[in-house]
């Protein structure tokens, strides 16, 4: 009885909850699941999750919203400014068009009422990093006020006044992240005390959920790829330091990288904590290295 809309590039999902609604393909999950999931418990009747991501994107520029007004300062390369607001607008383009054709998308829900029960936001990346330490210091003190912005202009947009509203925190890194990190989240959390949405708004915080392998597999597996192409170089220009080929750097540094690529797949050490690492690593550091664990928990904790 869970429902999801989601438009991943030119594919349109409209199908019940289940794997393969992640960024990436069929076996790929983010909070959806383990919020949608959550919800399903919560509700006797259907519900349905309109999902709207795109990577790369950010509060103070792409996610914009029209009362927020323009920056006060210079954004950088990206996004460009005529694209500032381009993806809070295509957000309330993809809600519409999905509340619009619900009878046809999904007709299981034909002839329901629908109503708005809330709105959550999971996001912070791109707003973390930007460079330079004016232009990030402002992205993070203009974190809190460009939300609030948001939901008014949204509650505005759909005449829901109350909609409820839950944040997750970014929590990258866990709670050992980097200083960036710590300074953003500090902007993030000031979200959860601000009085123009007292009473209507939830913020979880997500850093907690980050756990020791997302941080030791990759080094782990850094070192060991690390040891296994130094000996096969070394083992390789040894055998060919008389030869034709030890001559031209760009033939010896693929004949390396090449014999390093197979002496990986043949070292018994590497393929271990690869095989560990996988269960656990799967996906970029931005995005929780992919692992399901920290997705479920994020979802569950989100609804």
């Amino acid at each position: 009885d869970v429902f999801v809309s989601y438009q991943r590039g030119e594919e349109k999902i409209k199908r019940p909850l289940t794997l393969g609604m992640g960024g990436w393909g069929p076996d790929w999950f983010g909070p959806e699941l383990a919020f949608g999931i959550g919800m399903g418990d919560v509700y006797k009747e259907p519900v349905l999750l309109i999902k709207t991501c795109w990577g790369g994107h950010n509060l103070f520029g792409c996610f914009r919203p029209p009362s927020a007004g323009k920056p006060a300062y210079e954004i950088g390369e990206w996004p460009k400014p005529e694209d500032v607001g381009a993806s809070y607008h295509k957000m309330v383009k993809e809600v519409r068009e999905c509340l619009a054709n619900l009878d046809t998308d999904f007709p299981q829900l034909k002839g329901l009422k629908t109503e708005l029960c809330g709105f959550v936001w999971f996001q912070g990346w791109n707003d973390m990093c930007q460079p330079g330490d004016k232009i990030r210091q402002q992205v993070y003190d203009e974190y809190c006020p460009n939300f609030v912005h948001l939901v008014q202009d949204l509650r505005a947009e759909f005449k829901v006044p109350n909609l409820p509203v839950v944040m997750g925190e970014l929590g990258v890194g866990g709670e050992k992240a980097d200083k960036n990190m710590i300074d953003f989240r500090a902007g993030q959390a000031k979200i959860a005390i601000c009085p123009e949405l007292k009473g209507t708004l939830g913020y979880v915080r997500t850093a907690p959920f980050w756990y020791p392998e997302l941080d030791e597999l990759p080094r782990k597996m850094e070192s060991e790829e690390h040891r296994v192409r130094k000996a096969v170089a070394a083992q390789l220009k040894e055998q060919l330091k008389d030869k034709p080929e030890s001559a031209d750097p760009k033939k010896m540094e693929r004949l390396v990288r090449e014999a390093g690529d197979k002496a990986l797949k043949d070292d018994a050490a590497y393929q271990k904590t690869k095989k560990e690492s996988d269960r656990h690593v799967c996906n970029w550091y931005c995005h929780y290295q992919g692992s399901a664990r920290v997705y479920c928990m994020v979802g569950y904790s989100l609804a």
